[in-house]
Formats: structure tokens, C-alpha cells, sequence
């Protein structure tokens, strides 16, 4: 799952700041910001992690073989997809 890093402009990476809430288990929140150039995904009582950009929506962790995936819908991120090692994928959508 990891993919060799590219750079991405700190106006692209604040876009996808936010709250995302997991369709299931319900309730549960992921939390991505952002320091300066760089990105995180926050997963309360999984881990938290930088964000390394594969391309402008996709990102992969260093620490864990997990992906992260940007959805936008007419331009605005509406949903996040964690894609596990496995291929499992949970989607969370934008709340905040």
C-alpha cells in the first residue's frame, strides 16, 4: 500500500481538514489537520498518523498498511474511504 510521496501545495491539504463520521460503527469520528505542510488522520482509540500524499486525493501511512482516499462531490470533499491492507474499506462522510 505505500506509495512513493509526492508534495502537495498546503492550500490543497487544508481542503481536506475536517471531522469525518464512520457509517459504521456509528457515531465514531476521524479527524484530519494539518501542520504546515503536512497532514494527519486522528482515529480515536486506533492511532493517529501523518498522511503522506500519493497523489492529490490519495495518501498513504508510513506506519500502518492502510490508504486514505478523498471523495469530492462538485468539487468539495464530501467523504473519506480508509482502505485496510486487506482491501476492507470503511467510508467516513464530512460533518465538520
Amino acid at each position: 500500500m505505500r506509495g512513493v510521496s509526492v508534495r502537495l501545495d498546503p492550500k490543497i491539504l487544508e481542503t481536506y481538514v475536517g471531522q469525518y463520521q464512520y457509517e459504521e460503527p456509528p457515531n465514531r469520528i476521524v479527524t484530519v489537520s494539518r501542520e504546515g505542510d503536512r497532514l494527519f488522520v486522528d482515529i480515536p482509540k486506533d492511532f493517529k498518523s501523518e498522511l503522506f500524499a500519493e497523489s492529490e486525493s490519495k495518501f498513504f501511512l508510513k506506519t500502518a498498511s492502510r490508504q486514505v482516499v478523498f471523495i469530492k462531490n462538485e468539487g468539495r470533499v464530501t467523504h473519506l474511504e480508509l482502505v485496510l491492507g486487506d482491501g476492507r474499506t470503511s467510508r467516513a462522510k464530512r460533518v465538520k
